[in-house]
C-alpha cells in the first residue's frame, strides 16, 4: 500500500511539472506574440489611430449612466486591478469546467481594449497570455479614464455600428453625453455578444440583458434597486434603420 501512494505521489509530481512547465511554455509563446504585435503597431500609434476617429468621443462627452454600466457590467473592479482580475479569471475557469465548454471569459476591459488593438477573435490559451502582456502594458501606459474612453469608442455594438458615438448616434439619433438611463443601460449591455443583441435583430434579447446590466449596477452601488425597477426598455427611441 506505502508503495501504491508512493506512486500516486509521483504522478501528481510530474503532472505538476508538467503542467508548470506548460504554462511557462505558454508565456512565453503569448509574451512572443504580443512583441510581434506590438512591433508592428507600437501602442501609442494605435491608440493615435483610434483618437484620429471623426466618431471618436472623450471621456467627459459620454454620459455617466454609460460609464456606471458598462464598467458594472463588464468588468466591475476596473478601478482596482492592474489589468488583469485573477479573481474573475479563477471564476470564469470554474464555471467554464462545470459547463463544459466556454460560457464566461474573465477579460477584464483593458483585456478587451488589448484584444481589439492588437489581435483577431482567435480563443487559444498563447491568445490569453498575449492579452494579458498587453493588458499589463497598457496600464502602464495610460490612466484608468483614458483606458475606459479608449475602450469605449473601440467596441462593437451590432448593427454596424462601432465606438458609443456611433452607436448612440445610430441606435437613438442622440449625442453620447444626452443618453438616458434606460438608453445608456440598453446599450451598456450590447458588447457582450453585440450579433445576438443587436437592437434591430432582437429588441427582447436586449431587453433581458438590460436587465443584467441594471443588477449589475445595484449589486455595483450605483443605482438603487427602486430606480432600476423603474427603468423601461428604450424600444420606442431606437432610430429606423437608414
Amino acid at each position: 500500500m506505502k508503495r501504491v501512494f508512493k506512486w500516486i505521489a509521483a504522478l501528481i509530481s510530474v503532472a505538476t511539472l508538467a503542467g508548470g512547465i506548460a504554462l511557462v511554455v505558454l508565456a512565453v509563446c503569448g509574451y512572443q506574440e504580443f512583441e510581434d504585435a506590438a512591433a508592428a503597431k507600437p501602442l501609442a500609434q494605435a491608440v493615435e489611430e483610434i483618437q484620429k476617429d471623426p466618431d471618436y468621443v472623450p471621456l467627459e462627452e459620454i454620459s455617466t449612466d454609460f460609464r456606471n454600466a458598462i464598467v458594472a457590467v463588464e468588468d466591475h473592479r476596473f478601478q482596482e486591478h492592474q489589468g488583469v482580475d485573477y479573481v474573475s479569471l479563477a471564476r470564469a475557469l470554474f464555471n467554464n469546467i462545470k459547463a463544459g465548454h466556454i460560457v464566461e471569459g474573465g477579460s477584464t476591459i483593458t483585456q478587451q481594449l488589448a484584444k481589439n488593438l492588437y489581435f483577431d477573435s482567435e480563443q487559444t490559451l498563447t491568445r490569453k497570455f498575449a492579452e494579458i502582456f498587453a493588458a499589463y502594458t497598457i496600464e502602464k501606459e495610460y490612466t484608468k479614464d483614458k483606458i475606459l474612453e479608449l475602450y469605449c469608442n473601440l467596441i462593437y455594438f451590432g448593427d454596424g455600428y462601432y465606438g458609443i458615438g456611433e452607436a448612440s448616434r445610430g441606435y437613438f439619433g442622440v449625442e453620447p453625453g444626452d443618453l438616458t438611463l434606460s438608453q445608456a443601460t440598453m446599450l451598456a449591455g450590447l458588447p457582450q455578444a453585440p450579433t445576438v443583441y443587436a437592437l434591430r435583430e432582437d429588441i427582447e434579447a436586449a431587453a433581458k440583458r438590460q436587465k443584467s446590466v441594471l443588477k449589475s449596477m445595484v449589486d455595483g452601488g450605483v443605482l438603487t434597486e427602486e430606480e432600476a425597477a423603474a427603468v423601461v426598455a428604450p424600444v420606442a427611441d431606437i432610430k429606423k434603420a437608414a
